[in-house]
C-alpha cells in the first residue's frame, strides 16, 4: 500500500496506514449533521481518497478529485471500485449535492475562479479554512508563505458567491494552525459559457480559441483526424473534414454530434469553446447550440470574416 504519510487510514479499528492527519476525525467533523445516503458527493483535494471511501460507506455516490496525478494513482490502487479524477478546483466539473474541501483553500491562487466553479458544481459545500486571528478584513502571509484570511475577510469573500454561510466552529489541525469549518449553501452561480467560433479558412478560428486559456477547447476538425473516424480514408486524408460535410451526408453530422456529446459529458459547468469550419452551416451548428443550452450553457457565437494576411 502506497503512503503519502499524510492520511491516517483505519480499517475495522486497526491502523493500516500511518499519517499525520486523523482522516476519520476530520471527515466526521466535516460532515457532522449531513445525510450522505443517496447523495452525489465530491471530496476536493482528496489526497489518497480515504474520505471518498468513508462517504461511499455512508451510501453516497462518491467521487474524489486532486490536482496531483500521483495521488489519484494511489486512490485508484487503494479504492479500485470508486471514482477519482485529476482536476483543479478552478477547473471543477460536474454537479454534486455535497462537496467537502479540507486543508486545501490556502493553496488556491485564483480565488474568484475557484468560487465560480464551486457555486456551479456544488449545492452544499463543507470546507475548513485556515484563518488569521486578526479582527480586521485582511489577508496576511502566514505559515508556509501562504496568504491567509481573517474570518471577516473570508466571510466577505464567501458571501459574494453563496447566499448562506454558516460557521460550524473550530476543527482539528495537524500543525497548530487555527482552522474553522464553514457550510456554504444557496449558491448564486453564473451559468457556464459556451462560445461557438466559426468562419472561412484562415480567419483565425483556432488562434482565437487557443487564446481563451480559461476555456476548455474542442477543435472540431480534429474529430475526423482520429484514426477511428469512418470519414478518415484515402480519399479524404489530404482534405479538411469540412469538405465531406454537407446536407447529403447525414452520417457525418451524426458522427460529429455524438462525439461532441461525449466530450461535453466531461465538461459540465466548465466554460468551453467549440471552433471549426463545420459550424458555418445552420444545419450543423443549430443542433449543437440546442444541445448546449439544454445542458445549461449560455451560448454565444463568433463569426470571423476578416482573413489574416
Amino acid at each position: 500500500m502506497k503512503s503519502s504519510e499524510y492520511q491516517r487510514i483505519v480499517r475495522d479499528g486497526k491502523v493500516v496506514q500511518e499519517g499525520h492527519i486523523d482522516t476519520q476525525t476530520k471527515f466526521t467533523e466535516l460532515i457532522n449533521g449531513l445525510d450522505l445516503n443517496g447523495k452525489t458527493y465530491l471530496d476536493l483535494g482528496c489526497n489518497e481518497g480515504e474520505m471518498v471511501y468513508m462517504a461511499s460507506q455512508l451510501g453516497a455516490d462518491a467521487t474524489g478529485a486532486d490536482i496531483h496525478k500521483a495521488h489519484i494513482n494511489s486512490c485508484r490502487e487503494l479504492h479500485p471500485d470508486l471514482k477519482f479524477k485529476v482536476e483543479r478546483g478552478t477547473m471543477l466539473t460536474g454537479n454534486y449535492d455535497v462537496i467537502t474541501a479540507s486543508a486545501m483553500f490556502h493553496y488556491v491562487e485564483d480565488r474568484p475562479k475557484f468560487f465560480n466553479q464551486l457555486v456551479r458544481c456544488g449545492k452544499v459545500v463543507r470546507i475548513d479554512i485556515w484563518l488569521d486571528q486578526g479582527d480586521d478584513d485582511a489577508w496576511r502571509v502566514g505559515k508556509y508563505d501562504r496568504l491567509i484570511p481573517t474570518k471577516k475577510a473570508w466571510l466577505h469573500l464567501a458571501k459574494k458567491y453563496f447566499g448562506t454561510v454558516k460557521e460550524l466552529g473550530q476543527c482539528s489541525t495537524p500543525d497548530g494552525s487555527y482552522r474553522e469549518i464553514f457550510e456554504l449553501s444557496d449558491p448564486t452561480p453564473q451559468p457556464p459559457v459556451a462560445k461557438l467560433i466559426y468562419g472561412l479558412a484562415k480567419t483565425g478560428k483556432t488562434t482565437n480559441a487557443r487564446e481563451m486559456t480559461d476555456f476548455q477547447t474542442l477543435e472540431l476538425d480534429s474529430i475526423h483526424r482520429k484514426i477511428d473516424s469512418p470519414f478518415l480514408n484515402s480519399r479524404f486524408k489530404s482534405l479538411p473534414p469540412y469538405i465531406v460535410a454537407n446536407k447529403q451526408n447525414p452520417e457525418y453530422y451524426e458522427y460529429s454530434h455524438n462525439h461532441i456529446k461525449g466530450w461535453l459529458d466531461g465538461k459540465i459547468n466548465r466554460d468551453i469553446v467549440l471552433e471549426g469550419f463545420d459550424l458555418n452551416t445552420n444545419e450543423f451548428r443549430g443542433p449543437i447550440k440546442e444541445m448546449l443550452e439544454e445542458r445549461g450553457w449560455k451560448v454565444s457565437e463568433v463569426l470571423l470574416e476578416k482573413k489574416f494576411k
